[in-house]
């Protein structure tokens, strides 16, 4: 299921911008089709789409929030909750599932962990990160509202390749870690 969510200025471009959302998640997809075409395209897939009335007075000016859930068996489902917004010309991702305020820009390769916070994470992280020859261009540390999980989201000045990424994660027994290119 996708769920959109769009606000202020971004509203009246709802259907252009689903057309987009469905072309960044398929690769199948041809972003120069409409918005028929995606509702088509996910109807298709088995894809539930759904656009949410937004509330205004939630301050959310010109941004969008993308949920999917997708089921990871018959019992359980896992749901990725992303907002973004552009801001002085340039994109801004301002929050990812329950890690809000993180104004990352989406740019070039970036590397991503969730943890049960303690100290000494992100030096684990660097360290790795610094031994495989990766700078840390840029990063984003939250904590969720419990406090009990944290992210470090870290732009990176190259691809970190898989194993590296799987090394970092079992060192420091992470609940998700990826590495993405935008």
């Amino acid at each position: 299921m996708i769920e959109t969510s769009f606000y202020g200025n971004l509203k009246p471009y709802a259907d252009w911008l689903l057309v987009q959302i469905v072309a960044a998640l398929s690769d199948e997809f041809d972003r120069t089709q409409g918005y028929d075409a995606a509702l088509e395209y996910l109807k298709e897939m088995g894809v539930e789409y759904f656009n949410r009335e937004t509330d205004t007075t939630k301050g959310f000016e010109n941004s969008m929030t993308v949920d999917v859930t997708t089921s990871v068996d018959a019992a359980h489902f896992q749901r990725v909750s992303v907002r973004g917004t552009v801001t002085e010309g340039n994109m801004i991702i301002s929050r990812i599932n329950d890690f809000d305020k993180l104004y990352f820009e989406p740019v070039g390769a970036a590397a991503l962990f969730i943890y049960k916070d303690r100290p000494g994470v992100i030096g684990v992280i660097g360290n790795a990160l610094a031994e495989a020859g990766i700078n840390i261009d840029d990063m984003r540390n939250p904590h969720d509202p419990s406090g009990e999980f944290s992210l470090a989201l870290m732009k990176v000045n190259q691809e970190v390749d898989c194993e590296i990424v799987d090394q970092i994660a079992a060192q420091i027994e992470a609940l998700h870690a990826s590495c993405v290119s935008f």
